[in-house]
């Protein structure tokens, strides 16, 4: 009964934020902090049974719901992440139509849990609808021309759609060769959603335009959730894929894609200016670094290298490093765009000098932009190593020189990251001299600094535990010809 819970918290969180924002915008947005609270409390609760009970499945008509440890962790991390947003929320409000972003953002928090949470196409993709939904109405409080980014993203959304109904009709003839072809559909249409390399068109100007709050979740969980929901519904299919000789095409696909987004991502990030538009680039680059364990898996099962049953350690793989990115990448979106949404200002160069006034966002954001780096001991080592060894074994066992330059590329990658998320961000951001922008007298933000220092916590506790929680059968993942 934890789903009906959830849905029920979900609309009862929603219409009230609704009906207090209309009168007193700070009381909606609180409305939401108290609900995702509460949404926080459930998913510990499903720690519990997904630890102690295995997997259990909850339907209600034709949706189907899958509880196990991985969407227990990961529904775990969008309320936190949701909560810190709300909170952020409270004290740092939209410049226009405020009443919209409560209720609006509850939605949204609420749907990216039940997203991945998913599992079956139906679930999934109504969830991805509504989503989608929320994401376009959360956007009318976003900062001038976000309307302009909410119609860019509900054309990029609708042809997801499109291709997610297709894939959709496809797998549902149950025919082998057509269910192969509609869950590569399928995975276009959520790939889109997700941001990646080159159906990314509409990720930075949503981002650079929605309110922090929204970025936050959008950034971290939401493209991650689409992910997530797609390595549980693919699972049963598995074996049909294999024997279709399409599962190779489709890890090589994915593979490359990941390659490219890493690619895409990390050099934009270092030719913008704009702190929210370069944090959103940045979200490019870290998909393809969690998609690369997953297209690998698809390729040494569809090979016949290892098991299909092995695959669920990839997806594995992946999941951890979602969730890692999920917590640090919310947490730079708080921390660096809480003086975007008190000066207006999204040019970091001219936002130097921020530690004199903002010593907890500045201290935060660096902890985010260290994890993301992936120096140790932070859990952003531990996931980056992960996925290392993934295409390191995979270029092993293989003897094949594309996936060798995979491999070089992504390591290349994973140590360029700090030159942009350290040097430039934190340094240019935070530290130095204010160049043309002097700053006016700001209210307390002691909530924002809370939901920083909240997400910060986090990835302490993470960083201290991860190693002892990697999926029992990540030997898997080292490769076998070291």
């Amino acid at each position: 009964m934890l789903i009906p819970i959830l849905i029920g918290l979900a609309i009862a969180t929603t219409l009230l934020a609704a009906g207090i924002a209309t009168a007193r915008y700070r009381g909606g947005a609180a409305v939401v902090a108290g609900g995702t609270l509460a949404g926080l409390a459930l998913s510990v609760y499903m720690l519990y049974v997904a630890f102690n009970r295995g997997v259990t499945y909850e339907s209600l008509g034709p949706l189907l719901f899958k509880i196990d440890k991985a969407t227990a962790i990961f529904t775990f991390t969008v309320f936190l992440i949701g909560f810190a947003a709300s909170l952020f929320a409270v004290d740092v409000s939209p410049r226009r139509n405020q009443a919209c972003l409560p209720p609006f953002l509850a939605a949204f928090i609420f749907t990216v849990s039940l997203l991945g949470l998913s599992a079956n196409l139906v679930t999934a993709c109504i969830f991805v609808e509504l989503q989608t939904f929320s994401i376009i109405l959360s956007l009318l409080a976003g900062e001038e021309y976000s309307g302009e980014a909410a119609i860019k993203y509900m054309y990029m959304a609708l042809l997801g759609s499109a291709f997610v109904a297709l894939g959709l009709g496809l797998v549902s003839i149950r025919l082998a060769q057509l269910i192969a072809i509609g869950l590569i559909l399928y995975a276009v249409g959520l790939l889109l959603k997700t941001g990646v390399f080159p159906l990314h068109a509409w990720l930075p100007d949503v981002h650079a335009r929605a309110h922090t709050s929204v970025s936050a979740v959008l950034s971290s969980v939401a493209v991650a959730s689409g992910l997530i929901a797609f390595s549980n519904i693919i699972a049963p299919y598995l074996s049909k894929l294999v024997s279709s000789g399409l599962c190779t095409a489709l890890g090589d696909a994915m593979l490359a894609l990941a390659i490219a987004s890493i690619i895409y991502g990390s050099v934009s990030a270092l030719t913008t200016k704009d702190i929210k538009r370069a944090l959103a680039y940045s979200t490019i680059g870290h998909m393809g670094f969690a998609l690369a364990p997953f297209a690998a898996g698809l390729v040494l099962a569809g090979m016949r290298i290892v098991p299909v049953s092995d695959l669920a350690v990839y997806s594995g793989a992946m999941i951890l490093y979602l969730i890692v990115h999920a917590l640090g990448k919310s947490l730079l979106f708080l921390a660096g765009g809480l003086p975007v949404g008190l000066y207006g200002v999204h040019d970091y160069v001219e936002l130097g000098g921020l530690f004199r006034k903002h010593r907890v966002a500045t201290w935060t954001f660096l902890g985010g932009a260290l994890t993301l780096s992936g120096l140790p001991p932070l859990p952003g080592f531990i996931a980056k190593l992960i996925v290392i060894l993934t295409i390191t074994d995979l270029a092993l066992r293989t003897s094949s020189l594309w996936y060798a330059a995979a491999l070089a590329l992504i390591v290349g990658a994973a140590i360029a990251t700090p030159v942009y998320s350290i040097r430039r961000l934190w340094h240019r951001t935070f530290l130095g001299e204010p160049r043309e922008y002097a700053y006016p007298e700001t209210p307390p933000t002691f909530l924002a600094n809370a939901a920083c220092m909240i997400l910060f916590l986090a990835l302490i506790v993470l960083g201290a535990i991860v190693p002892f929680v990697i999926p029992v059968g990540v030997e898997i993942l080292i490769p076998k010809n070291l």
